[in-house]
């Protein structure tokens, strides 16, 4: 694989064997997600609905407002208008789906631009209308893929991967090319799994073993590690001030702009996959059991289930990404290909 394999990989590949001839069929290159229906009597909280998305269903999500949401998955790209979504078949045609090689992840700084990066080191952008045609960031052959993409404006975003005895790489964006890829640091032969960045001058990148490091807008920082051993999921930094990174075993640490502090727990966790921070008092995690917690700024709530099959007994669905623009909207994608969303994401 182009990147560490993880339990969370084996699910997306045995779910999207299983769905796949379940998929609802997209109507030529871009149709709207008519087809998807709000199904919020299998949610066990009211203040989340979800929608069934067509095509291969996505592995991240990134929301500018309300009215504006960009998810991606497979080889397919969604938008969101505030009303409905729309499909976007094969935006990033010729990848391998059987081994795995997918669009990972997605920034949006406006509603006129988004970049998505796959894990076979291509990227496509979002203009406002249309989907471009993939562009090769470096030489997937000799490096590896990308898992994790973010954009402060359209003239700057910085996207990182990695791979077993690799270590972490990282590329940066200027609006006109990508960056040759420079070795972020060891991360445990492992390499970052997430990026967040606030200005051009700063982003934090988090992953394997407990990695993290930090960009000045020049180079990266030597790594250091937030807790040894704990894979670090994800990371959001409203400011450059602070940073929220979660972990697969219950762990939450902050960065406030000299160090990351000790980690938290994070009360019925269960293997943390996401987490979005769109202001310093409010954060979401989501989980791979369905659970999603809030942060107040001070503590986190217990993990709450938002994403339950209606079947007795059986756990959560995955969810693979959260996104927050603001305290009073969050958008989540999970492994049922569905879509949750809420207006009111600290409620019980």
């Amino acid at each position: 694989m182009p990147f560490q394999s993880s339990v969370r990989d084996c699910r997306k590949l045995i779910m999207a064997a299983a769905l796949a001839g379940a998929a609802i069929a997209a109507a030529a290159a871009v149709s709207p997600a008519g087809a998807a229906k709000v199904q919020q009597a299998t949610l066990p909280s009211t203040t989340w609905t979800v929608t069934h998305l067509a095509g291969n269903g996505a592995d991240a999500i990134a929301c500018r407002s309300q009215s504006f949401c960009a998810a991606v998955g497979g080889e397919t790209g969604y938008i969101y208008n505030g009303t409905s979504w729309s499909v976007f078949k094969k935006i990033d045609p010729g990848l391998n789906l059987g081994r795995n090689e997918r669009l990972a992840s997605v920034s949006c700084p406006t509603t006129g631009f988004c970049i998505a990066v796959d894990t076979s080191a291509r990227a496509v952008t979002w203009n406002g209308k249309r989907w471009s045609t993939p562009t090769t960031v470096f030489n997937f052959g000799k490096f590896s893929g990308l898992v994790s993409v973010s954009c402060v404006t359209r003239r700057f975003c910085a996207a990182v991967g990695g791979a077993i005895n690799r270590g972490g790489l990282a590329v940066t964006w200027n609006g006109k090319r990508w960056s040759a890829p420079i070795s972020v640091g060891n991360f445990g032969n492992g390499g970052p799994q997430s990026v967040s960045c606030v200005t051009a001058r700063f982003c934090a990148a988090v992953g394997s073993y407990g990695g993290a490091v930090t960009w000045n807008g020049t180079r990266w920082s030597h790594q250091t590690v937030i807790a040894v051993g704990d894979d670090q999921s994800s990371v959001s930094c409203p400011t450059t001030h602070l940073c929220v990174a979660v972990d697969a075993y219950q762990h939450a640490a902050s960065w406030n702009g000299a160090h990351w502090s000790r980690p938290t727990t994070i009360r019925r966790a269960d293997q943390p996959t996401s987490v979005s921070c769109p202001t310093v008092s409010f954060c979401v995690v989501v989980d791979q059991n369905g659970g999603a917690a809030t942060w107040d700024g001070k503590a986190w709530s217990a993990m709450a289930s938002i994403d339950s099959p209606s079947i007795p007994g059986e756990g959560g669905w995955e969810l693979f990404s959260v996104s927050c623009p603001s305290a009073n909207f969050c958008a989540a994608v999970d492994n049922h290909h569905s879509v949750l969303m809420s207006t009111d994401p600290a409620a019980r």
